[in-house]
């Protein structure tokens, strides 16, 4: 099959192009806005990168004159305080962007895999998080990836085009690097290899759903090849609620690192005290089953970050 990545050099983009490209042609789309070229084997004859943005409709005009089998997009502005402080970038990227491809793919009919993302459910208080709850979207990056998952339900209502969303609950792993906008697993690690102190902001009792890159993808792939898994939303997750003050103990303690942790306030928009993904209808409809328990995947995570 020849199968096209955007965002492909991204943490969890890139370990799906290098899964991928065990069995397949692989098209790369990315910016490098936010990815990095040495996340992807440049070397691997089956590889083809393209450097460029999914607004750039010239470029993808010039990818689907190849024959794609199916798109993965997990192209995105991320994340959360990003689109705070810049809502428009957000929607250019995640909601333009999601109706270049879609579009693409329409004018081809070619299967369209959609990273969609827990934020949706940010909102909400009710603990059980089943993708057939209403979501409640409170940033906008949680609207603009929300706006993408309904686009993509629309193609496939409308115009038969063969949709799938999952909703990505925190995925950690090899290949995200740490940054101002990324995640606090990688931020952390790197904090606590430099026997700096870990910054909570809140209180430490927020619970979130830690889920290892490979299970991530184990996910994608299932969905992306079921047919029972078109026009419909799945949650990737552990189903495994994690107190961010115990995974911040943690990788304290298998970093060596004896800083600790110091308290910040919460930011305005970080209100949600509960976020832990209801895996029942992927494990059912799919077979997914997580198998990497944090532990390992912190040890192989902070034994990648060693080696940076």
């Amino acid at each position: 099959m020849a199968v096209l990545v955007t965002g492909g050099c991204g943490a969890i983009d890139s370990n799906l192009v290098k899964r991928l490209l065990l069995n397949n042609k692989v098209i790369v789309m990315d910016d490098l806005s936010e990815g990095a070229i040495t996340n992807i084997p440049l070397a691997n004859e089956n590889l083809t990168p393209y450097f460029s943005s999914v607004n750039d409709t010239s470029v993808l005009d010039k990818i689907f004159n190849e024959d794609i089998d199916c798109v993965y997009h997990l192209a995105a502005s991320f994340a959360n305080e990003k689109s705070v402080r810049d809502p428009l970038q957000d929607a250019n990227v995640n909601i333009n962007g999601t109706l270049n491809v879609l579009e693409h793919c329409r004018k081809k009919d070619v299967k369209f895999v959609y990273a969609s993302s827990s934020s949706c459910y940010s909102g909400l208080l009710d603990a059980s998080f089943k993708e057939d709850m209403m979501p409640h979207p409170s940033t906008p990056y949680a609207i603009s990836k929300y706006s993408g998952e309904l686009y993509a339900m629309a193609y496939n209502k409308i115009y038969g085009l063969p949709t799938t969303a999952i909703r990505y609950f925190y995925s950690y792993g090899p290949g995200e690097r740490p940054g101002q906008y990324r995640n606090v697993i990688p931020n952390w690690v790197q904090s606590a290899l430099n026997g700096e102190q870990l910054t909570i902001t809140g209180t430490g009792d927020e619970v979130r759903d830690f889920t290892y890159v490979d299970d991530t993808i184990d996910l994608t792939l299932l969905a992306a090849n079921a047919p029972n898994a078109i026009g419909e939303v799945f949650n990737s997750g552990t189903g495994t609620p994690t107190k961010i003050v115990d995974l911040a103990n943690k990788i304290n303690v298998m970093t060596g690192n004896y800083a600790g942790v110091r308290y910040l306030e919460p930011r305005a928009w970080d209100t949600v005290p509960y976020r832990v993904a209801n895996i029942k209808k992927s494990k059912d409809l799919l077979g997914y089953n997580p198998k990497v328990s944090l532990d390992d995947g912190l040890k192989k995570t902070i034994d990648w970050m060693e080696m940076l």
